[in-house]
This record gives structure tokens, sequence and C-alpha cells, in this order.
């Protein structure tokens, strides 16, 4: 009995090492042999191309084999100098979005194969867009590291704007959102650098006390 466990631990190690030999790691570089550096965010799309947000090459996608980069030629605007690529997301409709370290809220054209900017000196933060959530409205809620809650409407490009307050409970606690999450019922579930709020869409209202501790004793 013992020689048999032996032979099949033997076995077993022996298949083990053979799919582990078997594992190949290929590193990918651009056309002109550099490595790609500094890349913080991916974001797979519904066509299969991987986007990359990189701090060094601002855009990339890449489609399984080539590389192609959205610089300052397809980003950049007169007002937002910055185009690093930080948050990367498909809209309910398969649009494809872009926000950069800057602020600036980018919409990709697929014929043009380029991106256009949908805000300006007027509507812009001028934050770091970070975390993004859509409502069945066609809304998306937009949380950044600097300049509050952002909300849009694509169809009738309105941009709202919710920041904090001092000494005002009904507002964000704070600039800085680090998650969204919005449930069922229309409820917007925010975190931020100094504690948790909700917002209720269908009352347009702030709340600090979130959770309630149903097990306490």
């Amino acid at each position: 009995m013992k020689y048999s466990f032996l032979i099949l631990f033997l076995f077993t190690s022996l298949v083990f090492a053979t799919g582990q030999s078997n594992i190949r790691f290929k590193r990918l570089t651009t056309e002109e042999g550099e490595d790609i550096v500094g890349v913080q965010k991916f974001f797979k799309d519904s066509h299969g191309y991987i986007w990359m947000g990189s701090s060094a090459f601002d855009l990339l996608r890449f489609d399984g084999r080539n590389f192609r980069r959205y610089g300052q030629p397809q980003l950049q605007t007169d007002y937002f100098k910055s185009i690093r690529a930080w948050l990367i997301f498909e809209d309910l409709k398969k649009n494809l979005w872009n926000g950069t370290d800057a602020g600036a809220l980018m919409r990709y054209d697929e014929k043009l194969d380029r991106f256009q900017v949908v805000n300006d000196s007027s509507t812009s933060i001028k934050s770091l867009l970070f975390c993004q959530v859509e409502d069945k409205n066609g809304n998306f809620w937009i949380g950044s590291l600097g300049g509050g809650l952002i909300r849009y409407h694509p169809e009738t490009k309105e941009f709202t704007h919710f920041k904090a307050e001092a000494n005002n409970s009904e507002t964000l606690p704070d600039n800085f959102i680090t998650g969204l999450v919005l449930d069922s019922s229309g409820l917007l579930c925010i975190s931020t650098t100094v504690g948790l709020c909700s917002y209720k869409l269908q009352t347009n209202q702030f709340e600090r006390d979130l959770f309630t501790n149903n097990n306490s004793k």
C-alpha cells in the first residue's frame, strides 16, 4: 500500500512539474522595441481590445499582437495639458470613455479613431477621475481624487458637481472619492478618504449614516 502511495505521489509531482514547465511568459514591447512601463490601469472592451493607461505612454490599445498608442495628437486639448489616462470604461451602450489625471473626460470616436473631450474649463474639476458607475437613466457618476463627485449625462451633456462643505452633514464628507457602488434601489454608496456616505437618486440627498449594526447585543 505504501508503495502505491509513493508511486501516486511521484506521478502527481511529475505532472505538476511538467505543467509548470509549460508556463511561458512573453515580454511585450512597442513596435520600436520599447518596454511598456508605468501601466496603472487595464480595461478590456466589448470588442476584445485591452486598453492600458500608462504614465509613460498615455493610453495604449492592445489587440493581442500589436499596440496602438494614443498620445498628444489623439488626446491633448488646448485646456487639458496632461493626458495620462486613468479611468477607462464602457457605458451601457458600449461607448468607450477615458478619464485623465487632469479631469478631462473623453469619448472614443471609433470612425475617427480618436478621443473627443466632452468637458472644458467651465465643467472640469481639475482633479484625477478615479471611479465611475452608470445609473438606469444613463447618468455617469464619476468620483475624483480632490474634486468631489460628478454627474454627467452624455445625451444632455449636463454636468453637476457635488463637493464637501464644512459643517454640513448633507454633503459629501470629503472630496477624495475612492469608490462608488449603485444598488438596484437607486442608492449610490460612496467611499471617501474620511468615511462613507450614500446618495439617494430619488430624493437627491446625501446621508452620512449609511450602515447600522444589526448584530448588536
